[in-house]
This record gives C-alpha cells, structure tokens and sequence, in this order.
C-alpha cells in the first residue's frame, strides 16, 4: 500500500489526520489516535490506538513470501600455504640447540 492509497483510504473514512516525514517514508497521525508509517518500500506499520481503522489498514497489507538470494552455493577452497624451512640451529656448550650455524652441513 503507498502512501497515496492510504491517506486516500482515511479520507474515504472522514478521518482527520495530519502527515509528517519520517526516514524512509511518511508518517500519518490521526485524530482518533492511530499513527501509520507508510514507507517508501510499500510497507505500512500501524502504531497508536488499537481501533478498527488500524485493524483494517493491518488487514489490507499484502503480505510478500521471503524470497533467498541465490540457490547456488559455492564452496570455499582451502589455501595453499608454503612449506617453511628449517632454521639453522647451533648447539651451545650446554648442549642445547640455539640460532646460527647448520649443523648438518658442517
């Protein structure tokens, strides 16, 4: 429903009401104490008094079914990450390996 429809609806219904623009869309507040937030998408929410009025703009709302994206679902690869070299190790007098010299080519 846009905007036009319904402020034409709540005229057609003698209701006073006065418009405001919100983001995205307008915003109806009626006399009676109905607040409608008609939206650029179509969309209206219906906030304030619970009346007929309200229940019946609820009532006129189409309902669109959720519709995905994309059916195609595309596998992520895995990374090939390289192979790191040894570093050279020299063993220190203790015995115990520390950074510098390749042993195995010595």
């Amino acid at each position: 429903m846009t905007t036009e429809e319904l402020k034409e609806y709540l005229t057609s219904q003698s209701v006073v009401f006065e418009e405001y623009e919100i983001e995205h869309g307008t915003q109806l507040r009626c006399d009676s104490g109905e607040i409608f937030n008609s939206y650029k998408t179509g969309r209206v929410v219906c906030q304030g008094a619970k009346t007929a009025i309200a229940e019946e703009i609820k009532a006129m709302q189409v309902k669109k079914p959720f519709k995905a994206a994309s059916s195609t679902v595309v596998m992520a690869q895995p990374r090939q990450v390289p192979q790191r070299k040894p570093k050279d190790v020299l063993l220190s007098t203790a015995g115990t390996p520390s950074p510098g010299i390749n042993l195995s080519s010595a």
